[in-house]
């Protein structure tokens, strides 16, 4: 939150512990002061689960001009607590570019470099999902990608394009097109991430709905992308069934890859087309607090500079291995988790659903280096009494 009235710093600090307290404790607030003392003061005055010090506004999945990575996309920090604000990334959020005080030396391009030339040194990338997942089945084939905690199964690359051939071929004897839209509303798992890499890779844009959206939004969106396929487990199915039956896209019961029971004799015309860095691969929907949920379609260049820009800023190299927790219908999931393992070469453990009892137990067993998560999160895992020393953290 920013704060225009403030009449000091003292002022500043009251103004936002009162708006905490009444619209909610918890998530995040930053600061831009090289003054150490008002630092401390917010972390130790304020309810919130983090200060976030000398950084960008926007801190997901956008590029910006610390890292030179392409602008991406944010969808802000709320869809759990109900309070997203959603835009694309422009000039206002880079005006006042700074880095992390106490772990990144300072290096702030000038004014005339943000609004001219220095982005330029850094072109985008010209790759899709399907050349990163082409790319890793031939160099790494025996190398682990994903491993779905629920059922202790483990994916190798190899295995991931395998599997998203066969998705190929269900796709295109159920009508499935280049550029057409296919949509899931899905908990996490193995066969969740295959959908939404799969469809990529052949061209499809996949079209993640939130199951937490309410039943008018959820019709919305499904009517609205003009789905022309969706994928559901049996338990969003009977939950959802009114509103899937009455919808315009055909609707398939979908938890794990044996469910794709096709044939992979018939060629794969209708999924060939021209697919490059530019190719819609995502439509996103906001939450829709402030009216109907808008979709906000990602291209493959998109995707690739989410997972670029989260292996960067964390230094992520391919031996690390991630832990997902969040779901995958919410942009955090999809880049900071999926495609950063992907676009890095490492592993990603997925859950169906947080869970306190069994966070740390899962962390340790793979031996995660690393995982994303919400402040709401955090706040839950601090009062847990885990001894985190013997993780690889």
């Amino acid at each position: 939150m920013t704060v225009y009235r403030a009449k000091d710093f003292d002022h500043a600090v009251d103004l936002v512990n009162k708006i905490l307290q009444h619209q909610g404790q918890g998530h995040s607030c930053s600061i831009h002061s090289k003054n150490e003392d008002n630092i401390m003061r917010l972390g130790n005055e304020l309810p919130v689960c983090r200060v976030i010090v000398n950084q960008a506004h926007c801190f997901a999945t956008g590029g910006n001009f610390d890292n030179g990575l392409p602008f991406s996309l944010s969808m802000g920090c709320g869809t759990w607590g109900n309070n997203i604000i959603d835009e694309n990334l422009n000039y206002k959020h880079y005006l006042n570019i700074t880095k992390i005080v106490k772990t990144i030396k300072a290096n702030e391009p000038s004014e005339d470099e943000i609004f001219s030339s220095y982005w330029k040194k850094y072109p985008s990338t010209d790759s899709t999902i399907k050349a990163l997942v082409d790319k890793y089945a031939e160099n790494t084939p025996d190398k682990t990608f994903l491993i779905d905690a629920d059922f202790d199964l483990h994916i190798s690359y190899s295995q991931l394009k395998q599997d998203i051939i066969l998705l190929g071929y269900f796709l295109n004897q159920n009508g499935i097109k280049f550029n057409d839209k296919v949509g899931f509303l899905l908990d996490n798992s193995y066969a969740s991430v295959l959908l939404f890499l799969g469809a990529m890779y052949h061209g499809v844009t996949i079209v993640p709905i939130n199951i937490l959206a309410g039943n008018n939004q959820i019709e919305y969106t499904i009517n609205h992308s003009e789905c022309k396929l969706l994928f559901t487990s049996k338990l969003y199915f009977d939950k959802f069934e009114s509103i899937l039956e009455n919808s315009k896209a055909s609707v398939f019961v979908y938890e794990k890859v044996e469910d794709l029971n096709c044939s992979v004799e018939d060629n794969l015309n209708s999924l060939k087309g021209n697919l490059s860095s530019d190719t819609p691969a995502v439509l996103i929907y906001t939450s829709g607090t402030t009216g109907l949920p808008k979709g906000v379609m990602l291209s493959h260049q998109n995707v690739i500079a989410g997972g670029t820009n989260t292996v960067l800023a964390h230094e992520i190299a391919p031996n690390d291995v991630s832990l997902c927790v969040l779901p995958l219908y919410h942009i955090n999931a999809e880049m900071v988790s999926i495609s950063s393992a992907l676009v890095s070469n490492s592993c990603v453990v997925i859950i169906s659903k947080f869970s306190v009892s069994n966070f740390w137990q899962i962390l340790e067993k793979y031996q995660c280096t690393w995982f994303s998560v919400v402040p709401t999160i955090i706040s839950y895992l601090l009062n847990d009494n885990f001894d985190v020393s013997k993780l690889n953290l």
